[in-house]
Parts: C-alpha cells; sequence; structure tokens
C-alpha cells in the first residue's frame, strides 16, 4: 500500500488519511485538526493562506509507486542541517529506529541508510555539541547579563535615591526653618495675647467704671426728671393760683370802678362840694368781702349838698403791698424767677385788701359853687 508523507508531523500515512487545502497543500487528517483547534484563525503552514472549516477536502489518489522508508529516510536525513530544528532530529531518530526495524526485511537498502547514518554522524552531531556548548555559554552570558542589569538598577536606584535624600535634606533644613519661625511667631503671639489680655482687663475696667458712673448719671437724670415733674406740677399750682389772683384783683378793680361811678352819679346834682375833713374808713379784721369794701363819705351837715369829684383820688406815698408770689424752694429750672412787684397800691392778701382802702384826697377843699 503506497504512503505519503506529513510535513508538519514527519510521518508517512496512507494516502486516505491527507486532505488538501484550497492553496494545495496537503496535510494528514490529525494535523489539521490540531492547527484548527489551537487557532481562532489557522492558517497553512507552508503558505500562511487561511483555513476554513470546510476548507480540508479528502484526496481520492491511485498511486503506482513509492520510495522505500529508508530512502525517503535518508533524503530527509541529507537535507537536515545547523538550522534544523530540535524536533525534527527527534524525529529523524524515532524514524531510524522504524527504519532499523525495517532493514531486516529490505537488506538492499542498508548500505544506503549505514551512509546516511556515518554521515548524520560526522555533520549533524557535532553541530548539536557546539550548540549545546554555544548554549550553555548563551545561559551563562544571560545570568552575566542579568547580574549587570541588575547592578545598572541598583546604581539607577542609589542614584535616585541620593537625589531623593539630597531633597530630603533640603526639605529637612526648609522644616528646622519653618519651626524656628513657628516657634518665633508662637512668641510673638504669646505677648501680644498677654498685651492684648492686659488691654482686654483694663478695657473691662474702664468698662464697669462707664457702666457706674452712666448708672450715676441715668440717676441723676431720673433725679432730676422727677425734681422737673414736682416742680412742674407746682408751677401749674402756682400758674392756677396766680390766675385766681388776677381774677380777684380784675373782681375788686372792678368793683372800686363801679362804686366811684355810683358815687359820682350821686353827687352829679351838687352846685358846690366842701369837704371839711379828711374821711374816714374802718376795716375789721374777719369780716366779710362786703363788709371790707371802704364806706362812702358822710356829709358833715344835713342841709349842705354832697361834694362832687372832679379827680381820682391818689394813694398815699409809701402805700406798697407785701403780697409775693410763692415760690417753690427747688431748682426752678425752666421758669425765670422774678421779684416781687411791690409799686402796687393796694396791700392784698388772698384777694382781699390788708388794710383799710382810702379813697380822695387827705386835705379838704373848697371848691366854688357855680
Amino acid at each position: 500500500m503506497s504512503e505519503c508523507h506529513c510535513h508538519i508531523c514527519l510521518s508517512n500515512y496512507a494516502v486516505s488519511a491527507f486532505r488538501a487545502l484550497k492553496c494545495g497543500h496537503c496535510y494528514c487528517l490529525s494535523c489539521i485538526t490540531s492547527v484548527q483547534r489551537t487557532n481562532t484563525k489557522p492558517v497553512c503552514p507552508d503558505c500562511r493562506a487561511p483555513i476554513l472549516a470546510n476548507g480540508p477536502q479528502p484526496i481520492y489518489l491511485d498511486v503506482v509507486g513509492a520510495k522505500p522508508l529508508a530512502r525517503l529516510v535518508a533524503e530527509g536525513i541529507e537535507r537536515m542541517d545547523g538550522d534544523a530544528k530540535l524536533v525534527s532530529v527527534h524525529t529523524a531518530q524515532r524514524k531510524l529506529q522504524q527504519v532499523a526495524r525495517e532493514m531486516e526485511e529490505r537488506e538492499e537498502a542498508t548500505a544506503q541508510l549505514l551512509t546516511a547514518l556515518a554521515d548524520f554522524s560526522d555533520r549533524i552531531a557535532p553541530l548539536f555539541s557546539k550548540a549545546r556548548s554555544q548554549a550553555t555559554e548563551i545561559r551563562a552570558l544571560r545570568t552575566q547579563l542579568a547580574d549587570a542589569e541588575a547592578l545598572r538598577a541598583q546604581a539607577e536606584r542609589a542614584t535616585a535615591l541620593a537625589g531623593e535624600v539630597a531633597i530630603l535634606r533640603a526639605e529637612q533644613r526648609a522644616l528646622r526653618d519653618e519651626v524656628r519661625d513657628a516657634h518665633a511667631s508662637r512668641e510673638l503671639e504669646r505677648t501680644r495675647a498677654e498685651a492684648g489680655e492686659g488691654a482686654a482687663r483694663r478695657a473691662e475696667a474702664a468698662q464697669g467704671e462707664a457702666q457706674r458712673e452712666v448708672r450715676k448719671l441715668k440717676g441723676y437724670l431720673e433725679r432730676a426728671a422727677e425734681d422737673r415733674n414736682v416742680q412742674k406740677q407746682k408751677m401749674k399750682a402756682v400758674m392756677r393760683e396766680k390766675d385766681a389772683l388776677e381774677q380777684q384783683l380784675k373782681q375788686q378793680r372792678k368793683s372800686a370802678m363801679q362804686m366811684q361811678m355810683r358815687k359820682d352819679a350821686m353827687h352829679s346834682d351838687n352846685d358846690d362840694l366842701e369837704v371839711e375833713e379828711e374821711p374816714k374808713w374802718t376795716y375789721l379784721e374777719g369780716s366779710s368781702e362786703s363788709e371790707s369794701e371802704p364806706s362812702l363819705p358822710q356829709r358833715a351837715s344835713g342841709s349842705r349838698p354832697a361834694p362832687v369829684l372832679t379827680f381820682e383820688g391818689m394813694p398815699r406815698p409809701g402805700f406798697a403791698s407785701d403780697w409775693q408770689l410763692q415760690l417753690s424752694t427747688g431748682t426752678g429750672r425752666g421758669m425765670k424767677r422774678k421779684a416781687p412787684d411791690g409799686g402796687f397800691p393796694i396791700a392784698l392778701n388772698q384777694g382781699r385788701a390788708a388794710a383799710a382802702v382810702q379813697l380822695g384826697p387827705k386835705h379838704s377843699r373848697r371848691v366854688k359853687v357855680r
């Protein structure tokens, strides 16, 4: 039965086990399934063409003849060089073992296989030995590189730390200066606070003194207001008393004028007037208002007519009144103090004459009768 070689797994399978892609490459069904399962967007391993879900198709071939396995393995080993993958080397070793088992049945390919094995040992084995030594050197170099990178990182970190240390030292100096300034400011504030407390205490004492003075002045003002109210009440009473006295004085003057008018009317018809002596009136203390009025002068003889006075009588010199307005003994604010008027000719006591009132001349005068 003819077999075909798969370039992915380097295995030989029957033609029916292979599947063809749209790009033309053929691989075994297991390899194509593995490629589709391990990749979300599977592509052809040779030309990188995308593999569709229904892309792989079965192959129907009738193979007439094929090279034996030993020849194929020999050709594959001849194509291997230093760039071959390690998995290919392992696969070639497994194939060589398989070929060696089959050589018992096919002796004609033994010489060719031995030649391939000798070439593999002479050409490929030293390359892999050199590769192993180079891999060891590479691992050592990588270790040294990692150490150098670590040292460089440490140096960079030390440089950064030195810069940070310098910055921290500068910040420490700045903080020390700030602390010193803060202490000085605190001392200054404490001094100011003490001065402010002293000023506040003095202000409180001055305020208390001012409040006591204000209360004292308020008491003075209240007492002054009370005194003013009392004075106002007294002044009102005095004004009422004054008005009453003025009314009584007006009545007295009116009564005197009416009396004079009646007297003039009584003597208007007489031809001559003879006054023998100064008329005299008496005034009784405690008498009524009607009894205190002065009486008219009587005639000297019943046959002679009453005298007619053509002039008004003058008061006696020095006949002043002793009545005074009773002012209160208070401060009397708002009112002007007036001196008692002593020019009034009639002495009054509560609106009444305090003594005998004389009307007419002091001496008798003879008047020629017309």
